[in-house]
């Protein structure tokens, strides 16, 4: 079987698809991995063939300050959350899910196994066809500074 593993560079996402894509690959299963350039040695040590995001998704989250030197001085609470949410996971959306198409054109996977931080497959989710991109992944929130 034919199996793509997908996953940001965030520690406590991709870690799991080590185990995961170890156990495929024992198991006799052709197994791929899409995730950050940062990833790459990891997800060949467990013998799955490796691909990189496109530069627009390709950040390395393990450090999280490293690559938004602005988090630094947001505030936690609602402000922090809406920064993580739209910057984060939002803004690599659109870079992420072409990532998976082009994964998929040269390799056709029986099964996607993606993290819950990857947007990218939202499109997959909600019937975008796997032939184009999504129209629009440029979403903003507008939350009241105080709730109504």
């Amino acid at each position: 079987m034919k199996i793509l593993f997908a996953s940001t560079a965030a520690s406590g996402h991709i870690n799991p698809m080590f185990a995961i894509g170890e156990m495929l690959v024992a198991a006799g299963h052709e197994v791929v991995g899409l995730s950050a350039n940062a990833m790459r040695d990891r997800i060949e040590a467990v013998g799955a063939t490796f691909r990189a995001f496109p530069k627009d998704a390709d950040f390395d989250l393990r450090n999280v300050l490293a690559v938004y030197l602005e988090l630094a001085n947001i505030p936690p609470g609602i402000e922090m959350s809406l920064f993580y949410s739209e910057r984060v996971l939002i803004d690599p959306m659109r870079a992420q899910h072409e990532g998976l198409l082009q994964v998929l054109r040269d390799f056709p996977a029986d099964v996607i196994i993606a993290d819950n931080f990857l947007c990218g497959v939202m499109p997959m989710l909600l019937g975008q066809p796997r032939s184009g991109a999504p129209t629009d992944c440029s979403v903003r929130h507008n939350v009241p500074a105080q709730p109504p």
